[in-house]
């Protein structure tokens, strides 16, 4: 079976798509022996670092703007400094994440590095009289891609060249106006660079025979594909978990079904959709227990809770904190993990308090008992995937009380058999066996204890845990897609 998958990438550069559905969706179905094509839209000169990171290597590709720019090129062979030319007597500073060039004591350049690992050049800005004038993007294969023009520090031209350094496509970006040459078509302007995008992937969408199955994420550029859809070939709508803000201009006829990831965006979706049968609900994450979970169990010493929240109140978050204030003032071995992408000062003034209170085990306080409190309930920013793996390996319990729990965290913690708190229910939650379900934040202060302190009822919760993410292990994801691909074609 082949299964074109067009992302929703162009936010992503080199670095690896956090937390999407493409990207998982992709994983899935070449762990299970399909042959897999990615249609990617997007300008992505570092495609390759980020297939490599996102152990997509084996997926075929297909990308408009290597198409757009007659780049024939496959393998990885980064440009290094030495490949440029650079003035006489330019010297170079190596700073983090970039490297500064002066020339006479002049700002001459700054070249960028590709982010998160400062592995290869990413892309160069160009300076005169410290204005920036020009940006040259480098491509992963080794030469530049993209050549950006300022004037006055704002941008007015975007060339987009082959590798031989021709002009390939030239947008002006005052107008929006692109002109091009392209031996797939005789038109050469366009009105954009996303009407030049959509007339390529039309042009190579009807060149191939047999399409198979076309899976679509629903970004604003492939709605906007969506809607001028021509092919006789259904297309799968695949919406990433809470966009409901996407999920509202989701009623399109030339889709064919759609897929969301919770139960409350199949609600949220039905609501703009006349037929509902056309909706399932498939989880982007796989639950599959690859690793023997030891470092969690009850005779660990330090317990750790992690809680997340996105979009919690603050009143709410002060009811949160007061209660696990209360468990660390009461067990020295508890550690909190707070992830949070709101920190307000108002939390962090709650913990400073509490703080001047903190005894140690000997019930005194002290300088040292205050520090260790503080210690003991961190506040981070939100995490990465690989950050939020190694959290997870390490927590005894998952708190999460957002009226949209976050799945990837849940997936996790079903990953790995840790306990979960939520207020809502979702397929990763099975009330009273792998975690609760509260009716209210209040009640968090009687729930936690147990799945602290009690072996029996840890025993029990990972147990039901084990079982519970069978359900959505990459074999069970794989059954519900074939049964979904199976009604398309019927």
């Amino acid at each position: 079976m082949k299964i074109h998958i067009i992302p929703d990438w162009h936010h992503a550069n080199a670095v690896v798509p956090q937390f999407n559905d493409s990207r998982y969706q992709a994983q899935l179905f070449l762990s299970q022996g399909q042959t897999v094509e990615l249609v990617v839209l997007d300008f992505l000169p570092q495609l390759r670092l980020l297939l490599a990171d996102a152990q997509l290597e084996s997926a075929n590709v297909w990308s408009a703007f290597d198409q757009l720019q007659h780049i024939d090129l496959k393998a990885q062979l980064p440009l290094v400094l030495a490949d440029l030319s650079w003035p006489t007597g330019a010297l170079f500073v190596r700073l983090k994440g970039q490297i500064l060039v002066t020339v006479n004591q002049q700002h001459y350049a700054t070249i960028y590095l590709t982010p998160k690992t400062d592995a290869a050049l990413d892309h160069i800005d160009l300076y005169e009289a410290d204005h920036l004038i020009q940006r040259l993007v480098l491509d992963d294969r080794g030469f530049v891609s993209q050549v950006l023009t300022f004037e006055q520090d704002d941008l007015v031209r975007r060339d987009y060249l082959t590798p031989s350094g021709q002009v390939a496509i030239q947008e002006d970006c005052l107008t929006g106006q692109v002109t091009t040459q392209q031996n797939w078509t005789t038109q050469t302007q366009f009105d954009n660079i996303n009407s030049l995008v959509k007339a390529v992937l039309k042009s190579h969408l009807s060149t191939i025979p047999d399409l198979g199955n076309v899976i679509m994420a629903s970004g604003e550029l492939n709605r906007e594909i969506i809607q001028d859809w021509s092919l006789d070939q259904s297309v799968i709508m695949s919406w990433p978990a809470n966009d409901w803000q996407a999920i509202e201009s989701g009623e399109n006829d030339k889709v064919s079904f759609n897929v969301v990831q919770t139960l409350a965006d199949q609600e949220h979706l039905s609501q703009q959709l006349p037929n509902h049968a056309n909706i399932s609900t498939i989880p982007a994450f796989p639950t599959d227990n690859k690793v023997e979970v030891v470092s969690n169990d009850m005779t660990h010493p330090i317990k750790t809770i992690y809680w997340a929240t996105k979009s919690m109140a603050l009143a709410d978050q002060k009811v949160v904190v007061s209660e696990l204030i209360n468990i660390l003032q009461n067990d020295l071995n508890t550690v909190i993990i707070f992830e949070s992408t709101m920190p307000y000062p108002e939390i962090q003034a709650m913990l400073e308090q509490a703080s001047l209170s903190a005894k140690n085990e000997h019930g005194l306080i002290d300088d040292d008992s205050q520090a260790a409190f503080k210690v003991r309930f961190q506040i981070v920013t939100r995490q990465n995937e690989t950050k939020r793996q190694q959290l997870m390996a390490q927590a005894r319990v998952l708190v999460d009380l957002d009226e949209q729990p976050d799945q990837f965290l849940q997936s996790l913690a079903l990953t790995f058999s840790v306990p979960q708190i939520n207020l809502v229910a979702t397929a990763y939650l099975l009330p009273q066996e792998n975690g609760q379900q509260l009716a209210a934040i209040t009640d968090l202060q009687d729930v936690l204890p147990m799945y602290l302190n009690d072996q029996d009822k840890f025993n029990q919760t990972q147990r039901a845990a084990r079982e519970l993410a069978k359900e959505t292990n990459s074999e069970m994801l794989w059954i519900k897609w074939q049964q979904i691909f199976n009604k398309v074609k019927s």
